[in-house]
């Protein structure tokens, strides 16, 4: 019986950990999203991820409805001006600080060269793969289904992107359950 038991437990981890990398193309209905903003026909993702090495636990996506096309910092302002716990600051052209507050919890990261700064990447496909953004975010034109990311990065961090936080899969919710039974029965006898 442990034996049958370890072997779903480890099967349950194994489908889990297949499912959460097997996703092949965002859709709005996968993204976690915060809050929606503004109005319009188009829609345009913010997807803000305070630090690299948290495994998306701190990353947040927040959508934006527009009409025509918007800048990024159009952007930033229309999702801040909702009043739900986002701001952030700029200071010489520089994005400074962001802020959310999430319930009793405060994400926050700072501009401090050269120990940590803000990287800015940009998406045509809602997150899914990021690139460096070669322009700021004052001159950066977003149009439907375009998403913007930024990225709370350590001073010796090039590589790293924001982590596009997705609404976990019924399937993987499912396997984990069932693992998580299986190591309670076990742990039980």
């Amino acid at each position: 019986m442990k034996r049958t038991i370890l072997l779903v437990a480890a099967l349950s981890a194994a489908a889990l950990f297949c499912l959460c990398d097997t996703v092949v193309a965002y859709d709005l209905s996968q993204v976690q999203i915060e809050f929606w903003a503004g109005a319009g026909a188009n829609e345009a993702l913010l997807v803000v991820d305070f630090w690299p090495y948290n495994a998306g636990s701190d990353s947040f996506a927040f959508g934006y409805r527009f009409d025509g096309s918007i800048t990024g910092i159009q952007l930033l302002d229309g999702v801040q001006a909702a009043s739900q716990g986002f701001s952030y600051a700029q200071k010489h052209g520089f994005l400074n600080d962001i802020w959310y507050v999430k319930g009793e919890v405060t994400h926050h990261t700072t501009y401090d060269w050269p120990n940590s700064w803000w990287s800015y990447c940009t998406s045509s496909d809602l997150g899914e793969t990021w690139v460096s953004s070669w322009v700021g975010a004052g001159d950066r034109m977003l149009a439907d289904g375009d998403c913007d990311g930024w990225l709370g990065s350590p001073g010796d961090d090039w590589t790293s992107t924001p982590m596009t936080p997705l609404v976990p899969e019924p399937a993987s919710v499912t396997a984990l359950a069932l693992g998580v039974a299986a190591a309670l029965v076990w742990r039980r006898r």
